[in-house]
């Protein structure tokens, strides 16, 4: 009977484990303040900050233990509410501090990430806007939403799903829906649209889908495959590289204006049954299987 009594207190305390106040990790004193408020054992339920989460842990840069004992709590995190009308998430770390979020699922607000890529697995929701200003890989396997994307230009790669639905995405300082990195090696923005592509590095180029208004341009100078998933461009394309092996798919595109398509190995255009403008179009091999007509 007590053990049932027991699970049942542990089942009682998971539905209700409720932080109501701000988290600040930013030294030792900080830190065993948080271990006061989160629980850390096995058997210590997940938690939801009903406040913000603000970890700096450059005071643990020397010593191991000490970013065991941040990571023991925030990855007992599984929901941040933020502050109304500021940031959800903070996180200011190191390859020598690493922190991860490994339980959470849900930011409610803002997400600010310096210094280091971090761990989220389960990470599903970002309400609020997003700038990750790192020289590490941008990864968010099952994101579904989020606001605003705003990456720096030396992150090593950029991966979402091909389903996220992601406000505008950019590089810190650009225009919406311009990127110039100049290290990604692959790039995956979901279903944000990209106006302005610029990929120094890339082989593998995954972007947008649905209507793009404006113009679009592409530059990929390695030999690259790129996915275009959008379904019309109201304004021109441009698509060149420095490769002559480069493929371009289109494969979803049905309407774009005047069309310039460097000297690359393949590009393909296959539900594109009129280009709205003058085409030009230097790929070794070309797919205009929709064709009836151009300008």
């Amino acid at each position: 009977a007590l053990a049932l009594v027991q699970e049942d207190l542990q089942e009682l305390l998971a539905a209700n484990a409720v932080i109501n106040q701000s988290i600040t990790i930013s030294n030792e004193a900080t830190l065993q303040y948080a271990e006061s408020l989160v629980g850390t054992g096995t058997d210590d339920p997940t938690v939801i900050v009903n406040g913000s989460v603000t970890v700096d842990s450059a005071f643990a840069n020397a010593d191991a233990s000490l970013t065991a004992r941040i990571n023991a709590i925030t990855n007992k995190i599984a929901t941040i509410l933020g502050v109304e009308g500021g940031e959800g998430l903070v996180l200011t770390h190191s390859a020598s501090s690493t922190i991860n979020f490994n339980e959470l699922a849900f930011v409610d607000k803002t997400v600010e990430v310096s210094g280091s890529s971090y761990g989220h697995p389960k990470l599903t929701t970002i309400s609020g806007n997003v700038t990750e200003t790192h020289s590490g890989a941008i990864s968010y396997p099952l994101l579904a939403s989020a606001g605003i994307f705003a990456i720096g230009n030396d992150v090593t790669s950029v991966d979402f799903p091909t389903t996220a639905n992601i406000t505008s995405m950019s590089t810190v300082g650009s225009a919406t829906g311009e990127l110039w990195l100049k290290k990604a090696t692959t790039i995956n923005t979901g279903k944000s649209v990209i106006s302005n592509l610029n990929a120094t590095k890339a082989t593998d180029i995954t972007i947008g889908s649905g209507a793009h208004t404006g113009n679009v341009v592409i530059n990929a100078p390695e030999t690259a495959t790129i996915n275009h998933g959008v379904t019309s461009i109201s304004g021109t394309l441009s698509v060149s590289s420095a490769s002559s092996a480069t493929i371009y798919f289109g494969s979803s595109l049905t309407s774009v204006g005047a069309t310039t398509v460097g000297a690359i190995g393949q590009a393909h255009f296959p539900k594109i049954t009129q280009f709205g403008g003058d085409a030009s179009l230097g790929a070794k091999v070309l797919d205009l299987s929709g064709l009836t007509g151009n300008v």
